[in-house]
């Protein structure tokens, strides 16, 4: 008996040892007691080889480790840190689970170059590794493949990442054969494009190299000894509306005349009498060309033996039929500026340029006011400016007048009213988290308004007065919406590219000389949203049944000193348009403006139903690149 109780302890105390006992806890802690002991290896996989270049950081792929002890066996519970070489990694599940698993999420971040990231997972001592190479970015240079010796030409240079979406960088720019740049070293636009102009100093064969985040491009130039140019028009001629100019080219060799010779012409701006000349015994071909239109044309002649030459004109309006004045700000302290700018345009809309615009102070109280310029000539886009500069005493409301007529047309004339002020007025600008849904085809969001009156000790709310709001577009978006499985299935958008608002001076024109970006003639993003007062003690929930309002309102404060306005904008343009919303004193007092800078939102509860297409899944303004009108 006491044989069989001595074997019950022994077997007892083996069991104890095996399950508990050890001093690496390996099969009760497999996590703890001694790690390093336990994890042997670390094995990490990329959902994929390969990750999109993206500038703006939206592409990203799954990492997955599995932890394994000597066996091979996999470990649950084992905490793995993520490491990466360069982007952002971030953690899923950081903790394995049933399968030894432990997941993360590897981000391009916003560096675009082309490179291999290299992604650590370790969990104690122990370490694994995986690498993927970030795929995509283009870099490239376009333009005439020949020139004559002596002549000119733009080439476009284009950095884009995997999306076709333009990176902003400074791109290095090389000569084979030392012909002439305009630019060593250009700095691409948002669209990811730049041009330089190469002068043919030198004829044979130039080799043009461009150089940028690590890529390299090349294109190669043929230039022939020969003359062959654009001799009318010159460079920068300006040519009135309707009016046909010749373009005359000539071609020589080795000073000989080449006859009969076909050239073909062409312009991206006004109407061509013929894409096709012959040359004459002199060596000269010649064709017409007019616009209805105003703005910049490019006119390019080839010959059978590709050789180009190019011409940069700019077609004109020339005959005043009206005049719009602003004044920015409308109001301003005493001895402060506002710049006063006149828009002079031909009875069809079209900017005139070369307009001498006349302007003068017709009403004024505050003593010592004066203006920068008396007189201007307006520019491309029909502009001319000058400065007001208040006197050191306040004016009534709207007690300045300042006038600006064209100079050869009286009848083209107007008038815009300014107010001096001397009270110190501060404002702000904000909104909540509500947004309603007073359509099945309209969003609504109310912002409020904040007016401070700050001349005395303590600040004092300014009630029952006139606030002018104003919103507009100042981005557009272009791309679609997919689903996003994290942290669970909702739609979200996939930028493919970010453009700004077209209409950079903000007149409310498309000026199609420096603003059409993609060409379509259409404003973009254009007014997107608008405003509607909310009276003042009208219910939270005002902005829930609005319908839609104008651009600009005014809206009258309460006894606290708060403004509130709806903004209101169609479900298919969420996501994809950042507006501002502007507010500005239109009385006495001094002009003070607050903006904020916003993105059209959606309902989270349209967003996260998967089973339905949402509004604006594909953008309303197309997926290609801000240069491309689809």
């Amino acid at each position: 008996m006491k044989r069989l109780q001595v074997f019950l302890v022994i077997l007892v105390t083996t069991f104890i040892v095996a399950c508990g006992g050890g001093s690496d806890g390996s099969l009760l802690n497999p996590a703890g007691g001694g790690p390093d002991k336990q994890i042997a290896t670390i094995e990490l996989r990329a959902g994929s080889p390969t990750l999109n270049s993206s500038a703006a950081g939206t592409t990203e792929i799954t990492i997955q480790a599995t932890v394994k002890n000597a066996g091979n066996a996999v470990l649950e519970g084992v905490v793995v840190q993520f490491t990466t070489s360069s982007g952002s990694v971030s953690g899923i599940q950081t903790t394995t689970d049933i399968n030894g698993k432990a997941v993360a999420t590897l981000n391009n971040g916003s560096d675009p170059t082309n490179r291999a990231i290299t992604v650590t997972a370790s969990a104690g001592s122990v370490a694994g590794s995986v690498t993927v190479q970030v795929t995509g970015t283009t870099l490239s240079i376009t333009g005439s493949p020949a020139l004559a010796l002596g002549d000119s030409s733009l080439y476009t240079i284009s950095l884009l990442d995997s999306q076709n979406a333009g990176i902003e960088a400074s791109v290095n720019v090389s000569s084979a054969n030392s012909n002439t740049l305009s630019a060593t070293t250009v700095q691409t636009q948002v669209s990811g494009q730049q041009s330089v102009t190469l002068t043919a100093d030198n004829s044979g064969v130039e080799t043009l190299t461009v150089t940028a985040l690590g890529l390299t491009a090349t294109t190669d130039v043929n230039i022939s000894g020969d003359v062959f140019s654009i001799q009318t028009p010159v460079q920068t001629q300006e040519v009135n509306l309707g009016v046909n100019e010749t373009i005359m080219v000539l071609w020589t060799k080795n000073g000989v005349p080449q006859a009969g010779e076909t050239i073909t012409f062409n312009a991206d701006r006004g109407t061509l009498s013929s894409g096709i000349a012959v040359t004459d015994a002199n060596g000269e071909a010649s064709i017409t060309i007019s616009s209805v239109s105003p703005g910049l044309t490019s006119i390019t002649a080839v010959n059978d033996e590709l050789t180009s030459t190019s011409v940069q004109i700019e077609f004109i309006a020339v005959t005043a039929a009206d005049l719009a004045l602003q004044a920015n700000p409308v109001t301003v302290g005493v001895n402060k500026q506002s710049t006063i700018s006149a828009t002079v345009r031909d009875v069809n809309g079209n900017a005139v340029k070369n307009k001498v615009v006349v302007f003068v102070i017709e009403q004024d109280s505050t003593g010592t006011s004066f203006l920068s310029v008396s007189a201007a000539v307006t520019d491309s886009q029909g502009r001319a400016t000058t400065s007001y500069t208040g006197g050191g005493v306040p004016s009534a409301s709207n007690g300045v007048v300042i006038r600006a007529t064209v100079q050869d047309t009286p009848a083209a004339t107007n008038t815009v009213l300014l107010t001096v002020t001397g009270t110190a007025i501060d404002m702000a600008i904000g909104t909540g988290d509500d947004l309603f849904e007073p359509t099945t085809s309209l969003y609504s969001k109310e912002w409020a308004i904040i007016v401070t009156d700050t001349t005395g000790t303590a600040p004092e709310p300014v009630a029952n007065t006139n606030v002018q709001a104003s919103i507009r577009s100042v981005i557009y978006f272009k791309g679609s919406m997919a689903i996003n499985p994290v942290p669970s299935d909702h739609w979200a958008p996939v930028y493919s590219a970010t453009c700004p608002d077209e209409d950079t001076n903000r007149d409310g024109f498309l000026d199609l000389i420096t603003e059409d970006i993609n060409g379509n003639g259409i404003m973009e993003a254009g007014n997107r949203a608008t405003l509607t007062a909310v009276p003042p003690g009208a219910a939270d929930d005002f902005c829930e049944t609005i319908g839609g309002g104008l651009p600009t309102t005014t809206v009258l404060t309460d006894n606290s000193g708060i403004a509130r306005v709806c903004v209101v904008y169609v479900q298919s343009d969420n996501l994809w348009v950042q507006a501002r919303i502007t507010s500005q004193l239109v009385v006495t007092g001094t002009e003070y403006s607050e903006s904020q800078d916003f993105l059209l939102q959606a309902l989270a509860s349209d967003l996260n139903d998967v089973s339905s297409s949402p509004s604006g899944q594909i953008s309303p303004f197309g997926v290609g690149a801000c240069t491309d009108p689809f």
